[in-house]
């Protein structure tokens, strides 16, 4: 029998190591934006994505800041620049086999969009 979509989050919350308090986050932020465009009524995962970005570039700033007291700001943006961008994150991702839970629509799945950097 084939996996469910909720047996592949828990499957997920465990191969990364937590427990989601409101598993309807996890099940929002699995959703692509081709996979909601071909299926009506769900959210896409798109605002959790730029809140997520958000959040990292400020965790990120944070550690740079803290760790790097020496750093002007210009340096110190340069050096998020290079850690916090798309390929790095995607690479993340990937490196995490985040992916194959991912739901994506049928053009997005057939031009690999799960692997894309």
């Amino acid at each position: 029998m084939p996996e469910s979509f909720s047996e592949s989050l828990q499957r997920l919350s465990a191969k990364i190591s937590y427990q989601f308090s409101d598993i309807t986050l996890l099940e929002t932020a699995m959703r692509h934006s081709s996979w909601t465009a071909e299926n009506d009524g769900y959210e896409s995962n798109e605002r959790l994505e730029f809140l997520g970005d958000s959040l990292i570039g400020f965790v990120v700033a944070d550690v740079m800041y803290r760790r790097y007291p020496d750093f002007n700001e210009g340096k110190l943006t340069d050096l998020r620049k290079i850690v916090v961008n798309s390929t790095a994150l995607s690479r993340v991702a990937i490196d995490l086999g985040v992916g194959e839970f991912v739901l994506l629509g049928r053009g997005e799945e057939a031009g690999g969009g799960r692997t894309k950097t």
